[in-house]
């Protein structure tokens, strides 16, 4: 269990926003379809894992009108999703936290989940890791996935999978998220599974939320507030052992599978990022209009300045030797500080085509029409010739039969 989880579960969802990172101080610069972006397209999403996420939602952008769909114009990083993250330490949080095979895992950078608008997030599941002090091209490509129903598998579309979920895990899909994926359903499963037979809450679930609002007085498993931490020890067990029995492989791989599923393959490029002499220009743009953020008075503080101002003047071309060296001190103060916190990332598709995967039976009647017709001419001689022949050879006995009957 990562202390991350301990702490989430420990602080509870209220608490837990308010020492994540906040959207302004993370999302420090956003471009989409070549029109800058405000906070307002980006949603709110809670992880265990990682405290505050944010989803890009589209909505109003601050050149285009509130109803404007914001989808991607064309191919290419010009008019896809741009953006410049800021990592900044917080202090109430740690950065290194041990897992449960006592691997210790320290890291600085993003996890960049990516899926369709209305799919619940799963950034501890499946996302593309991205590291300050880089610049990263994530090229996306789609991929319809198409599977086939009864009698030859046993997939479900959108519709009866919801209905299959929420019978499976007694849970009711929120409204917020309409698409359907097997991945939630085994999360969901798993989480309501816990709930029932060790009356807590396990934070790996998908919609912990929604069981929240129907059970709000039951703790998380490994809520360590609790003064009883042989209590807090005993529900992490029982969750651990509630998910290894055979009941819970059966019962959760109950999830069934969608018929039709948009995925997206992504092909990731870095370099390192930012250029060292363009490293003070780019600060001055990010935050001419940010000064009010926790970023900002970080970044001030690591500098040792007192505002921007402060920045232009020491920074001048019309410097004496002696502050030059002051200058080129600032400079590499400056770049350290964005190696150390910030990253670039570039998303957007790489073609407006679809990549189609579609299964197929692998036996269909033709097939066995075909092989009971090769069958038959091996073993017995018959063809299609042949059963035409016998057919017109009773056929022209039954008429010449008739005919004789007639004479008579």
């Amino acid at each position: 269990m990562s202390s991350n989880v301990v702490a989430f579960t420990t602080l509870g969802r209220k608490n837990a926003f308010a020492v994540g990172h906040f959207k302004e101080d993370m999302i420090l610069g956003c471009t989409y379809n070549r029109a800058p972006c405000n906070m307002t397209s980006f949603k709110l999403h809670q992880s265990p894992f990682y405290f505050n996420c944010y989803s890009f939602i589209g909505g109003k952008l601050e050149t285009l009108q509130e109803n404007t769909k914001t989808t991607q114009s064309a191919p290419g990083p010009v008019s896809g999703l741009s953006l410049i993250l800021n990592a900044g330490k917080i202090s109430n949080r740690p950065d290194t936290f041990f897992t449960m095979d006592g691997i210790v895992k320290s890291a600085s950078g993003f996890e960049i989940h990516i899926s369709e608008l209305n799919a619940y997030p799963m950034p501890h599941i499946e996302a593309v890791s991205v590291s300050t002090g880089t610049y990263n091209t994530i090229a996306l490509e789609r991929n319809k996935h198409i599977n086939l129903p009864p009698p030859y598998g046993k997939c479900m579309t959108n519709k009866e999978a919801k209905k299959s979920f929420e019978q499976i895990t007694n849970i009711s899909l929120r409204t917020s998220y309409i698409h359907y994926n097997r991945i939630m359903c085994l999360n969901s499963c798993a989480a309501r599974t816990v709930y029932d037979r060790c009356k807590c809450l396990s934070a790996e679930g998908s919609h912990l939320d929604a069981i929240e609002k129907m059970v709000p007085d039951v703790p998380y498993c490994a809520d360590a507030s609790s003064e009883n931490l042989l209590r807090v020890s005993n529900r992490i067990k029982c969750g651990i052992a509630v998910v290894k029995t055979a009941e819970f492989i059966s019962h959760c791989n109950k999830c069934p599978s969608p018929c039709d599923e948009l995925t997206y393959s992504p092909k990731v490029s870095v370099v390192k990022w930012p250029a060292r002499n363009e490293t003070l220009s780019l600060l001055t743009s990010l935050f001419t209009d940010k000064t009010h953020t926790t970023a900002y008075k970080s970044m001030v503080s690591a500098l040792g300045i007192q505002g921007l101002k402060e920045l232009d003047a020491i920074y001048s071309p019309r410097l004496n030797s002696n502050r030059s060296e002051q200058a080129r001190e600032l400079l590499s103060k400056a770049h350290d500080w964005a190696v150390d916190n910030l990253a670039y990332v570039s998303i957007y598709f790489d073609s407006d085509s679809i990549q189609y995967r579609k299964q197929r039976p692998s036996y269909e009647m033709a097939a066995l029409f075909s092989d009971l017709g090769g069958a038959l001419g091996l073993y017995a001689g018959i063809s299609v010739i042949s059963i035409t022949e016998v057919f017109v050879f009773w056929l022209t006995l039954c008429v010449s039969k008739s005919r004789l009957h007639k004479r008579q």
